[in-house]
């Protein structure tokens, strides 16, 4: 993964490789902020597709850790991971086009339908691709409508699947 991807993803899959040999236990409660600054190392990251890329080899290579312990699951989960790494994509697409850089946007666009073909039916995916395909393309303004107007918003945080217990469960 090089020196970017091994920074941000190595620890991950050590983590994984843990939480396939010992019980696992989660806090229900963020301890970490995230802060947003111009050294922002996410911000490098937005611009050479990371965000969307590492997550899906890291995803591919917790299918294979899971495989070799029999957690048929993750290959499901890995599939389902597609889906909701292609919505991201379109986002980010969104997003890069609204601050003007196209040529990114348009790439967020195409690695969005390699990642799940299926999306180029939603209408975000429909609306962001008329937008690029355009010989007068929308205004910026206009996408920020679409911003709202669409389903392009992340509304859902996921809760850790069976058998993982939350700490308040569990008496010390």
């Amino acid at each position: 993964m090089g020196e970017f991807g091994s920074q941000f993803y190595g620890t991950r899959i050590m983590d994984f490789r843990l939480c396939m040999d010992f019980p696992v236990v989660y806090i229900d409660v963020p301890l970490v902020g995230h802060r947003i600054h111009g050294e922002n190392q996410s911000l490098v990251a937005d611009k050479n597709l990371m965000e969307i890329l590492g997550p899906y080899v890291l995803n591919l290579q917790f299918k294979e850790i899971g495989r070799l312990y029999n957690q048929n699951i993750i290959e499901y989960k890995f599939n389902k991971s597609g889906q909701l790494l292609a919505k991201l994509a379109l986002r980010y697409s969104l997003r890069a086009a609204k601050r003007g850089d196209i040529d990114l946007g348009l790439q967020y666009w195409h690695l969005s339908q390699a990642l799940y073909p299926e999306i180029r039916r939603t209408a975000e995916c429909s609306i962001l691709g008329s937008f690029f395909s355009s010989e007068i393309p929308m205004h910026i303004k206009e996408l920020e409508i679409v911003d709202r107007s669409m389903d392009f918003q992340r509304k859902v945080s996921y809760p850790p699947d069976e058998p993982f217990i939350k700490l308040d469960k569990i008496v010390i």
